[in-house]
């Protein structure tokens, strides 16, 4: 399951949270609280992080805190990893603590700053044990919490750890006291009237008005941070809505929705471009709104036609574009009206695979991966894979294989060599290419990329039965699944 995407920017500010796995006790005795408690306040001086507000329940915790530098991740890391260790040791247990990685809410504290911290000191006042308490002895609960921030800012306490209390408390008053008397009595008012902070989450992952989520959105579009768990949700975020693709199409083609989205749209003089317009929205329906919608709710949009009638469309536009200018024109200029670019786009997996290998080639310099690089074993194997097939490009004539070809090449045109022999070892690789593409070897009759292979398998196959295959053959063969 993707998990939310971890944004991470100067001076932000987050609801950072975490369960004890199936919702088990994590912390058994005061020590554990203490251990905890103690390795986030000082890794937060090692990373420049300050926390704002904190609770500790008995199997999960709460922390409000702001990053000064881009290190959420880093800072969230180190501490989880030295208290999973720490507890383990002195609990005398191994595994897993957590449910999962911690969640992390970006949070805008001029809007929500205040009703974020109140949810969180009123945690314990809904624990189990108090939530069926009157409201003065729920409160009298919190104001004695010691594992919880709360009597610090209520002015009950000194903070028994370095809490940073004035950005929330200076809208609370002039003097210190008159901050401390005006937050608790704002806290009382929330037993009094709960109020879900969370319910104006956008994406599970931002808390804030209109213009703090147009500037997250900024800030993740150009982050570097490559999160492979967490894309789909990240597309989620950025992705623009159904309405604002039909607009974009609307404008871009002067057409009217109510034609384009229409499954058999008629002709008219007045738009003759209604059937191109339709091509277009599903392609760009498809392409940019892949994060918000699935195909099967893109396709109610356009007439209730069935999803894969939309990744018809979708692929075929693909090809159109690299023939056709036109078509390449509207598609960028409708890109260009929701705001987005090509790059922008979520990557399929050749695609992925290709910016990795640039990626490779910025760091080392040639695109030689080998096929156990550790960092990335799967890159190894997709270059092995591309050498080969693009080994008959000659033969290809699909416009994206030779597009692919021409992305391939750019980045060195001496790295794919062509070969023209077909000998018995070369007709092989070819085969293992096709296992590691499709997953099984039952290649087509004249199979675009090498319309011999077929052939080839299907006489390998019949000397295997015959009994005429040396061992050799039929041992390396086996090793694909052939027989």
């Amino acid at each position: 399951m993707a998990r939310t995407p971890r944004i991470e920017g100067e001076n932000l500010f987050y609801h950072v949270f975490n369960r004890g796995i199936e919702k088990r006790k994590i912390f058994f005795n005061d020590d554990d609280r203490r251990l905890l408690l103690d390795i986030m306040f000082e890794t937060a001086a090692d990373f420049d992080v300050e926390i704002h507000t904190y609770t500790l329940m008995p199997n999960h915790f709460h922390f409000f805190l702001k990053t000064l530098q881009p290190n959420l991740c880093r800072f969230m890391h180190s501490s989880m990893n030295k208290f999973v260790k720490k507890y383990n040791r002195l609990n005398d247990r191994v595994g897993r603590l957590f449910q999962g990685p911690y969640k992390a809410i970006v949070v805008d504290s001029n809007e929500y700053g205040h009703i974020l911290s109140r949810y969180i000191h009123l945690n314990w006042a809904k624990a189990y044990g108090n939530k069926r308490l009157s409201v003065e002895r729920r409160f009298n609960a919190i104001n004695e919490y010691k594992w919880s921030s709360f009597p610090a800012f209520a002015g009950l306490e000194s903070p028994r750890w370095p809490v940073k209390m004035q950005n929330i408390l200076d809208d609370f008053g002039d003097s210190q006291q008159i901050q401390h008397q005006n937050y608790a009595q704002y806290v009382k008012e929330g037993l009094l009237k709960e109020i879900n902070p969370f319910a104006d989450v956008v994406a599970k992952t931002i808390l804030g008005g209109d213009g703090f989520v147009r500037s997250i959105k900024e800030l993740l579009k150009n982050s570097k941070r490559h999160d492979e768990t967490a894309n789909h949700l990240a597309l989620s975020i950025l992705s623009p809505k159904i309405c604002d693709v039909i607009e974009a199409v609307e404008a871009e083609y002067n057409t009217p929705a109510d034609l384009f989205l229409t499954p058999r749209p008629a002709k008219s003089p007045k738009f003759k471009n209604v059937a191109e317009a339709r091509k277009i929205f599903l392609w760009a329906a498809a392409k940019a709104c892949v994060g918000r919608l699935t195909l099967k709710q893109i396709a109610l949009h356009a007439g209730d036609v069935s999803p894969a009638a939309v990744a018809t469309a979708r692929n075929r536009v693909d090809k159109l574009k690299l023939s056709s200018d036109s078509i390449n024109f509207h598609c960028k200029s409708i890109l260009n009206r929701l705001n987005l670019s090509e790059n922008a786009l979520p990557s399929d997996n050749w695609t992925t695979s290709f910016k990795q290998l640039q990626a490779y080639k910025s760091k080392f310099g040639h695109c030689l991966v080998p096929v156990d690089y550790p960092p990335n074993k799967s890159l190894g194997s997709w270059v092995a894979a591309q050498k080969i097939i693009y080994q008959n490009f000659d033969e290809l004539k699909n416009p994206i294989l030779l597009h692919r070809f021409d992305r391939l090449k750019s980045l060195n045109p001496s790295w794919i060599k062509i070969k023209n022999e077909n000998d018995w070892n070369e007709m092989f690789l070819n085969l293992k290419a096709f296992k590691r593409l499709f997953g099984h070897c039952n290649v087509p009759n004249n199979w675009e990329i090498n319309p011999l292979l077929a052939d080839w398998v299907a006489i390998q196959q019949k000397k295997y039965y015959n009994k005429n295959l040396d061992s050799f053959s039929q041992k390396k063969l086996q090793t694909l699944g052939l027989f």
